[in-house]
């Protein structure tokens, strides 16, 4: 083969070497934002169904129940007529006196500072007095939780009285709601007939 023969066919070579290498680097920009096209596709298509399909919120219940742990005693209105319904005015002398359930019930609210339940009356009558057994066992419905016991002692008109005590009791009226007693003082009178209850009142302070 002559020299200008073999010249040629490198110079042909080289050419076709340049050609392959312009033509790859041209290729791969192409080629990078393909993978980029992709790469975002698979970024942003969770993204899009996150935001289609919105999480619900988490919601907290707050249990619902007397804000004053008694049956009773200590409650204020609201709380008392939840379980007894409305009052009626009981005593034109005492605007704070109402009845409740046809006449089972008297109850006084005090009228110092907190308009609590400071007097409950449950009222038998003589027809349908009770042992005095059963009429303890129906007071300690509407006492304070924490109640303790304190004695037993008959009045001057010959009833028989429970007197108790309470801590809690003790935020719930003013210094002046414990007529003969102290603060978180409370008694439950019986009035007897007959050797049987036909009522029993229940009153902060120890005043029977």
């Amino acid at each position: 083969m002559c020299k200008c023969e073999a010249k040629k066919r490198s110079t042909l070579i080289g050419c076709l070497a340049l050609l392959a290498a312009s033509f790859a680097c041209a290729q791969k920009p192409g080629d990078a934002n393909i993978n980029t096209n992709s790469a975002n596709q698979s970024v942003n298509q969770p993204a899009n169904q996150s935001a289609s399909q919105p999480v619900a919120p988490q919601l907290t219940l707050t249990p619902s129940g007397p804000a004053y742990a008694s049956g009773g005693l200590g409650l204020d209105r609201a709380e008392w007529e939840r379980s007894h319904g409305n009052g009626t005015p009981d005593n034109p002398g005492s605007p704070m006196m109402f009845g409740y359930e046809g006449g089972k019930f008297q109850v006084q609210f005090s009228s110092v500072r907190s308009g609590n339940v400071e007097y409950i009356e449950r009222v038998w009558g003589d027809r349908n007095a009770v042992p005095i057994e059963e009429a303890r066992e129906e007071s300690k419905q509407f006492i304070p939780a924490d109640a303790k016991f304190v004695k037993t002692y008959t009045s001057r008109s010959g009833s028989t009285v429970d007197q108790y005590r309470s801590e809690s009791l003790k935020g719930r009226f003013s210094d002046d709601d414990w007529t003969g007693g102290k603060p978180g003082d409370f008694i439950i009178l019986y009035r007897n007939q007959t050797g049987r209850t036909t009522t029993f009142i229940i009153g902060t302070g120890n005043n029977p």
